[in-house]
């Protein structure tokens, strides 16, 4: 493990997105149909998880450690899957996820069934 890894800031996001994700995963895998204010809970969790990502990635982008160069790498390898071109940049993608999201939540909250 390199010293980017090892600082304790940088576990603790970790930890943080991994238990993030891991609750959104579990909701998702439980078959029941949401409430509305489940729904509603589960779009704040999706907001505070992208929120972290970006933290995230700004870190592993002003690292020049190695494993943090590859961790960005494959974060943008990743990206790439879902829209992410290098002319747009991570900030614009970051940006497409938060407006969907947003768009969600407004859905949420006028009452339409998402």
């Amino acid at each position: 493990m390199t010293e980017f890894f090892k600082s304790a800031q940088v576990r603790a996001a970790l930890a943080e997105l991994a238990e993030i994700q891991d609750d959104l995963a579990h909701t998702m895998a439980n078959p029941r149909v949401l409430g509305a204010e489940e729904r509603k809970e589960y779009v704040r969790k999706l907001k505070l998880f992208l929120e972290k990502q970006k933290i995230f990635f700004f870190r592993v982008s002003l690292s020049e450690d190695p494993e943090a160069v590859q961790v960005k790498e494959h974060i943008l390898d990743t990206a790439q899957m879902f829209g992410f071109n290098e002319m747009t940049g991570m900030d614009k993608f970051f940006q497409q996820l938060d407006d969907t999201i947003k768009k969600v939540e407004k859905d949420l909250d006028e009452g339409v069934d998402i």
